[in-house]
């Protein structure tokens, strides 16, 4: 019965309720890794967007130079003579963002402006002017800009007359303008970054440019020669040559141990051929992750523990409410098994505990009395059925205080009693009880005001001595209980034996 229990219990609660409990686990762990790659994703575009807004300074700041040489080329009305072109070159030069201002012909002939003043180009200079516009480039970088020997980025405006270019206007920027535009603070103190051709040209750079990952000359080469994945580093000068932006981690290590994680985030500039590339500590880009992730972390935990508590708060309801149940039809059971007048088990009761002894111990001796009140219908008939309801409940709370609990004692007719003493293995003490029965009955009286003293004829048997089985046992024990009325009543009398006890 409590086997069933049990398993009906865990069909009814456990296994359903672990079912659900790891549908809802599995279900909030994929929802931790997609919101964790979300929020990566997330993560990276930011990045991205913040290195395009300094893409867009930089060509801004270059094609501001290129609508100042436009305008310049077209106040010269095609004329790019000397004098002329001194009086643009200082005009431009006073507008313009600009450190060196040139106005030339197709030769070089013309006019240098600088914080300085103004001269002549000189022969080097001609040449060097010669040499960049067979590049027919609008925007280009130098390592030399041929006038002051330093790095410059410049924009070539050509002067045309009747479509025909005649002349040019240049104008020199130093690559620190640029690089004093992109504010370190926004990303960690360890970025670098620069602005890069798609060769990998670097043209500009500021922040850690001590980084293992970073060199001035073909930084692509140097990132896979420091052990970078070389199939991205590709793919990457692939992207870029086809103007588009991206971001990709790269992880290189130097010849003294040292080891860097970047994530290199590029974007093109949207002139000629160059990108701003930020190359990002790899933990900051954890940490802006984190900022987004950690919140929903949280809280899914939270979540799996409410769950926890929850489901446990259940289980604990559904073990109290268990507990009641059970004791609720431990305490219908024993009413359905008592005797209403006495308190005794009932006859049904009473058989069947003897019954389920007798399975659990059949080597195990026992007693069993068979007890009849003597004269009990004139009891009734002379002194009333309510006195005699009062004498068999007397009896029944008597014999329940002399004998142990673990002994079975039940009301099993009108005035028919029965007591099982278990565990009695020694024939000494079986008759010590027996005598202990007929004590008990000469010292009984009921009644409250009128007291009554009755008498019992009892019959004895022993298990299993006298029968292995109920029925045999009882079927014996009354025989001696007529046994003992057929001697005049008020006898105790043994299975087996005409004496008396």
């Amino acid at each position: 019965m409590g086997d069933n229990r049990v398993k009906d219990t865990i069909i009814r609660w456990f296994i359903p309720f672990s079912v659900l409990l790891i549908i809802i686990v599995m279900m909030l762990v994929q929802f931790l890794i997609a919101t964790r790659q979300t929020e990566r994703t997330e993560a990276e575009n930011e990045l991205l967007i913040a290195t395009e807004r300094y893409a867009v300074q930089v060509e801004q700041e270059m094609k501001c130079l290129a609508s100042s040489g436009a305008t310049a080329a077209e106040m010269t009305d095609g004329s790019v003579e000397l004098a002329k072109s001194g009086v643009i070159a200082k005009a431009l030069y006073n507008t313009a963002d600009a450190y060196m201002v040139i106005v030339c012909d197709k030769l070089g002939r013309g006019t240098v402006v600088t914080a300085q003043g103004s001269v002549e180009t000189t022969t080097k200079q001609r040449a060097f002017i010669r040499e960049l516009s067979y590049n027919n480039q609008e925007f280009v970088y130098m390592e030399n800009d041929g006038v002051s020997d330093k790095e410059a980025m410049a924009v070539i405006t050509p002067v045309l007359k009747s479509n025909v270019c005649v002349g040019y206007v240049l104008l020199y920027s130093s690559p620190s303008n640029f690089t004093e535009r992109i504010k370190r603070v926004e990303f960690d103190m360890d970025a670098f970054y620069a602005v890069v051709d798609s060769k990998g040209t670097v043209m500009a750079a500021g922040g850690k440019t001590g980084s293992i990952l970073f060199a001035r000359a073909d930084i692509w080469n140097h990132m896979k020669q420091m052990g970078a994945n070389a199939e991205e580093v590709d793919k990457v000068v692939t992207r870029m040559q086809g103007g588009n932006s991206g971001m990709i981690y790269v992880e290189g290590k130097d010849g003294n141990g040292r080891s860097e994680y970047r994530a290199m985030v590029y974007t093109p500039v949207g002139v000629s051929d160059w990108y701003v590339l930020i190359g990002i500590n790899g933990d900051y880009v954890d940490r802006v992750e984190a900022r987004g992730w950690v919140d929903t972390r949280n809280m899914v935990y939270k979540l799996i523990t409410a769950i926890f508590v929850f489901l446990g708060a259940l289980v604990i309801i559904n073990i109290i409410s268990r507990i009641r149940e059970n004791e609720k039809n431990k305490l219908l059971e024993n009413k359905a098994d008592t005797d209403l007048l006495t308190e005794l088990n009932n006859k049904l009761a009473t058989e069947r505990k003897i019954k389920e002894y007798i399975a659990a111990h059949p080597d195990e001796q026992a007693i069993l009395f068979v007890l009849d009140i003597d004269n009990f219908k004139k009891i009734n008939d002379t002194m009333g059925h309510a006195f005699g309801d009062e004498v068999l409940r007397t009896l029944g709370h008597q014999i329940k205080a002399e004998f142990r609990a673990s002994d079975i004692i039940g009301r099993t007719g009108g005035d028919e009693f029965i007591i099982f003493l278990r565990n009695i293995n020694d024939e000494a003490i079986i008759r010590n009880e027996a005598r202990r029965v007929e004590r008990f009955f000469q010292s009984f009286q009921a009644g409250e005001y009128v007291k009554y003293s009755a008498t019992a004829s009892i019959g004895v048997a022993v298990f299993p001595r006298d029968g292995k089985e109920f029925q045999a046992l009882y079927k014996a024990a009354d025989q001696a209980l007529y046994s003992a009325k057929r001697r005049g009543k008020n006898q105790l009398a043994f299975f087996g034996t005409e004496a008396k006890s």
